[in-house]
């Protein structure tokens, strides 16, 4: 009993020295909400550093949230007639240190079929037209970066260097529009494509180990307390014979 009971102060102790802990980053994008999407509205991103005072990074998981939201509307003006694809959408990106960590593709899309021609009303509706108003579609994309794993010809080590240390890492969101209503001869067509990032930076890292003498006790401390229960327990039943 009493090498059952060693073995389990043993183990906990283990146990309390593999604890890893985990911090946010502070992310900034500019400009911040909603925007038309476009080349023209990249977006900048900034994310702090891990402080390596907290102990060694070992991990980063990155998530990029993406949605897309407008409304496309159309009416064939031609006097042929046939099917209508209805697409509403936003490509996007996230690049760090020059390499693609993430990618999304938030995106709406739909086929009128047997539209007819003008039907001689230009209100996007009717024989001849469809408007798709309120659209609001999202893509999610996840990567979890470790000493062991690289992106592209960049090993995962290298990555955690560069998020250690002071100040922050910058990087981009580029996006771009992907929003159209093509079918037969000529189609008007009226749209509006907005694209909102939501970025978030989480650092798992080993705390660095407590000062010499000290142990970290409240960790072991519930395996510690049940072996000693049994092992009074087995006492008391043996002197009860």
């Amino acid at each position: 009993m009493r090498a059952l009971v060693f073995g389990a102060v043993a183990a906990s102790l283990m146990a309390s020295s593999a604890i890893a802990a985990t911090v946010n980053a502070v992310v900034n994008i500019a400009p911040p909400g909603t925007q038309s999407a476009g080349a023209a509205n990249n977006r900048a991103v900034t994310v702090s550093r891990f402080d390596p005072s907290l102990g060694t990074l070992t991990q980063i998981d990155f998530t990029l949230d993406s949605t897309v939201d407008g409304f496309i509307q159309y009416e064939i003006t031609g006097t042929s007639g046939g099917d209508v694809s209805v697409e509403l959408g936003a490509d996007a990106s996230l690049t760090f240190l020059g390499l693609e960590f993430l990618s999304t593709n938030a995106a709406f899309s739909t086929t009128d079929f047997g539209k007819s021609g003008f039907d001689g009303v230009q209100d996007f509706a009717g024989a001849s037209g469809n408007a798709y108003l309120g659209i609001v579609e999202n893509d999610t994309d996840m990567r979890t970066v470790t000493a062991g794993m690289g992106i592209g010809f960049v090993v995962g080590q290298d990555i955690l260097n560069q998020f250690t240390g002071v100040g922050a890492v910058n990087g981009f969101i580029p996006n771009s529009a992907n929003t159209s209503a093509t079918g037969p001869g000529s189609i008007l067509q009226e749209f509006e494509t907005n694209y909102t990032p939501a970025l978030t930076v989480v650092y798992t890292f080993a705390p660095p180990p407590p000062p010499d003498g000290e142990i970290p006790l409240p960790a072991a401390l519930p395996l510690l307390a049940t072996a000693l229960g049994g092992f009074g327990f087995m006492s008391w039943r043996k002197r009860r014979a």
